[in-house]
């Protein structure tokens, strides 16, 4: 696909999606919307399909919360954009399309395999000269090298408020904008449901929820504007 004109070209924010597929107590969404139109997007990366710590049952639980995602975010008339490759292949693709403002997301933990790649986007980032703000998550510090000053963090952390983005029509981008992206194509077996293992997606995590403790979904529920 080649790429369109700066000109042509409408600016928009990202938020990369990660292992955190819900719209309620996201920081990375809610500060890219109250900055101008916003896509969210989520990569299916080879390199952690691949990977010995992930199985079957990952990938058709994140395809669930995703389609969960999509069911919500109908309301505004938006969904995620899925990408089947590596994360910068994805921002290059994007790019075609679209002037990337800013880059949003969770700052992520756990294998080295991700930690590397993260490197590799900052560079991206550097080179198209694209901020890219990284909220940590939950109190974990990544690369962190001793615990001093660990406990304060995470006493800070755990108080915080919970972050609720004010979604609406003007500032996620509209569906049919998408058309231009190329279509990725999923393993058929991830789409196949598997009763034996717990189904994805936030709206039914707060049925979960709900079973043990009996709040009312509504007082969760989005904050619609």
């Amino acid at each position: 696909m080649n790429k369109a004109p700066t000109s042509d070209r409408k600016a928009i924010n990202l938020v990369w999606l990660k292992r955190d597929l819900r719209l309620n107590d996201h920081q990375p969404i809610a500060s890219a919307v109250e900055s101008g139109p916003t896509l969210l997007y989520y990569v299916f990366e080879p390199c952690l399909i691949n990977d010995p710590h992930y199985d079957l049952r990952h990938w058709r639980f994140v395809w669930q919360s995703i389609q969960d995602l999509n069911q919500q975010l109908a309301t505004f008339n938006a969904q995620v954009y899925i990408f089947y490759g590596e994360a910068q292949a994805a921002l290059d693709e994007i790019q075609k399309q679209f002037v990337i403002k800013q880059l949003f997301s969770h700052e992520e933990t756990g294998l080295l395999v991700t930690f590397e790649r993260d490197k590799q986007i900052k560079q991206w980032c550097k080179q198209h000269q694209v901020p890219w703000y990284e909220t940590q998550t939950g109190a974990v510090i990544r690369a962190k090298q001793d615990r001093q000053g660990w406990d304060n963090q995470w006493r800070k952390v755990f108080k915080d408020e919970l972050t609720v983005p004010m979604l609406s029509t003007h500032n996620l981008l509209p569906s049919h904008q998408l058309t231009e992206l190329t279509k990725s194509v999923l393993p058929g077996e991830w789409m196949i449901n598997d009763k034996s293992m717990l189904t994805g997606g936030e709206q039914w995590a707060h049925k979960i929820l709900n079973s043990f403790f009996g709040w009312p979904w509504e007082a969760l529920s989005l904050q619609h504007f």
